[in-house]
């Protein structure tokens, strides 16, 4: 349990202390019931259904686990946001999920971080809203979902017992970049076990800050225009710079969102400015969001573009990936049907890893990923780091489980997410910190004594991670 942070508000004379929790998926087998907040107040409908469920139903249940306990689960999934209807549901554990007896149902709640609140006997109607429009607005966290659970324990003794505790799990987030992030992924059998995983002390403060496109010298035009064309970005700065002191010549490009084309002519290899082409994608993607994922990847075909199969991610969002270029560098593009505004908009990361309860905890020790929760069932966890120029705001990275027969290697693709790191000293530190501890980590690049520089390390998958500093 990580006990991150305490509020207090007092209403109806009740002190609320509000702890941080993250909580293993949890199956649910429950009756449920459809009322009003008005028919509430008058008929106590709440109460009668978690009586009658508890003393008629549960027995019914044959795979009931952790038989101390039971729960009320507020879902207000299916109501628009200004209705006074919610729906209620009395349950009970259950070991996995399977088809329920006749008249009841099964809910499936992800691991997840909750703001907690633990009340004596009944659970104050003002909890709720003090939690939505006092803690949660001034908090941290954005609500992460249209439910919240009572968690009656071993410790709950009746509502008039004094001494009796009862928990309220309200599921919450780290405050995200445009909307709500993606799922959560799953981390393994045991990774959930435990409080999210903290950085070891050499780690710095990592930002993500956009993204370095490699094009070939001759093909630099052509690039900008096939981007401006078919993704809509536009040049918001040319540069003939070169990005290391052994380049001869150099072009960047700035395409907006932090996005840079980058091309240069040498006669050494760089140790940070080079990439393979014509082989094996690499299982970073770097992903694009749009509203009408039918109408972009319709346009995509029709332009001639090289699409995939329209595919369902392990977080049920339909996706496809598109190879950008005669150079064939690969964007995903995913749906977001919550989308206000047209076009394609810099979403998220997703890294294709192995062991995902290893890399769990290897992305949270070297890069400091904040894990914000864990699908176990689906294969995937979401993590997010803060934004360059944007402190208030975080972006999404996404560990998935990769199939068995997956390419094993380094890969150094065309297009490389790219990460900052504010503090050049701490820069350099954490360069010999990732070679001390045996990550495998080029050679530093651009201009070591002053100026810009970057180098690129590989986390045990041979998944390459990006990171520059001024």
């Amino acid at each position: 349990m990580k006990k991150a942070k305490e509020e207090r508000g007092k209403q109806e004379n009740i002190v609320y202390d509000i702890r941080i929790e993250l909580k293993p998926p949890i199956h649910i087998v429950g009756q449920a019931v459809r009322t009003s907040n008005a028919q509430q107040a008058k008929e106590q409908i709440v109460p009668s259904l978690m009586f009658d469920f508890m003393a008629t139903r549960v027995n019914l249940i044959s795979d009931r686990v952790n038989k101390q306990a039971f729960y009320g689960i507020l879902d207000m999934s299916e109501e628009s946001y200004d209705s006074d209807f919610f729906t209620w549901i009395a349950g009970v554990e259950v070991s996995s999920a399977s088809q329920p007896p006749s008249g009841l149902l099964m809910r499936e709640y992800p691991a997840m971080l909750y703001a907690v609140v633990t009340c004596s006997g009944i659970v104050p109607v003002s909890l709720y809203s003090y939690v939505y429009r006092e803690w949660i607005p001034k908090s941290d966290y954005d609500n992460a979902g249209r439910y919240a659970i009572q968690y009656h324990g071993p410790q709950f003794r009746g509502i008039l017992d004094t001494h009796s505790k009862v928990e309220v799990w309200f599921p919450i987030r780290p405050k995200v970049l445009e909307g709500e992030p993606v799922s959560p992924a799953d981390q393994g059998e045991d990774a959930e076990d435990g409080p999210p995983i903290q950085p070891c002390d050499n780690v710095p403060c990592i930002v993500y800050d956009g993204a370095d496109i490699d094009v070939l010298w001759d093909g630099h035009e052509e690039a900008t225009r096939w981007y401006e064309s078919h993704l809509g970005w536009r040049v918001e700065q040319k540069e003939s710079w070169k990005p290391d002191p052994r380049v001869s010549e150099g072009k960047m490009t700035h395409m907006g969102s932090g996005v840079w084309l980058e091309s240069v002519i040498t006669r050494e290899r760089l140790p940070y400015h080079y990439a393979e082409r014509g082989t094996v994608d690499p299982t970073v993607r770097w992903c694009w969001k749009t509203q009408d994922i039918e109408m972009a990847y319709s346009k995509f075909k029709q332009d001639g573009i090289r699409a995939s199969e329209m595919m369902t991610g392990l977080d049920s969002r339909r996706f496809f990936d598109i190879w950008c270029t005669l150079e064939g560098a690969r964007l995903t593009i995913h749906e977001d049907p919550k989308m206000l505004v047209d076009g394609f908009h810099d979403s998220e990361i997703r890294i294709g890893v192995k062991n995902l309860e290893h890399a769990m905890e290897w992305y949270q020790r070297f890069v400091g990923l904040r894990l914000v929760a864990v699908y176990p069932d689906k294969g995937y966890a979401q993590f997010t780091l803060g934004v360059n120029h944007k402190p208030d705001k975080v972006r999404t990275w996404i560990l998935e489980q990769l199939p068995s027969d997956s390419f094993q290697g380094n890969i150094d693709g065309t297009i490389r997410p790219r990460c900052f790191i504010e503090n050049r000293d701490a820069f350099f530190d954490y360069h010999q910190f990732l070679r001390n501890n045996g990550v495998l980590t080029g050679d530093l690049g651009g201009f070591v004594q002053r100026g810009y520089v970057k180098f690129h390390f590989y986390d045990p998958d041979g998944n390459r991670f990006n990171v520059c500093a001024f």
